[in-house]
């Protein structure tokens, strides 16, 4: 039986509250984190010559999201990140030049959406 160690790479510049999911992009060195201070917060990485992996920190969203964004995904292309939160919505988002603009609200969930995938 192989044994596996699990060890910390790197720690990221908090949010301003609780974080509470990370989406590796599929395509393209991109990490997507969210959390209770209703942003989202978009990190390049790469593997610096000594190994070590470095995390720069690209944007800072403002969803617009009025309550806890609870989960971020990736579509399949890496081209689009969606957003789900406590206020009942799912933020569909896209980037131009680096800037990211919520392209469709999607409504009417009676409770909070707690996942997207």
């Amino acid at each position: 039986m192989t044994t596996y160690a699990i060890r910390p790479v790197a720690q990221l510049p908090a949010h301003e509250d609780r974080a509470w999911h990370v989406a590796w992009n599929p395509t393209n060195p991109l990490l997507a984190t969210c959390s209770a201070d209703k942003n989202v917060r978009v990190y390049h990485y790469h593997r610096k010559e000594t190994g070590e992996i470095e995390f720069t920190l690209v944007r800072e969203v403002s969803t617009g999201h009025t309550k806890t964004v609870r989960a971020v995904a990736w579509s399949p292309s890496g081209e689009m990140l969606t957003t789900a939160s406590f206020d009942s919505t799912i933020g569909i988002w896209v980037s131009e030049r680096g800037e990211w603009e919520c392209v469709s609200t999607l409504e009417g969930h009676e409770t909070e959406c707690k996942s997207v995938g």
